[in-house]
């Protein structure tokens, strides 16, 4: 797969803040944009392992907001 297809299919992926991932996708440098995304994955690893916790999956997310939908609350 080609760096610039990776760096667009990651930061449409990632669970990440959405300011972050707005950040990523207008990153017009593909390495740079691939570097970034390993930065915050880092960052979003060590803040999950220092809390023993566990992301959400998409599934679980009420759309744009991020917050944990009803059905996932329960």
């Amino acid at each position: 797969m080609p760096p610039a297809e990776l760096a667009y299919l990651l930061a449409a992926d990632c669970l990440l803040p959405l300011a972050d991932r707005q950040d990523l996708l207008e990153q017009r440098h593909p390495l740079r944009r691939l570097r970034a995304i390993r930065a915050l994955l880092t960052r979003e690893e060590g803040i999950l392992s220092a809390l023993h916790a566990v992301p959400a999956s998409h599934d679980e997310l009420d759309g744009e907001s991020g917050i944990l939908s009803p059905a996932a609350r329960n």
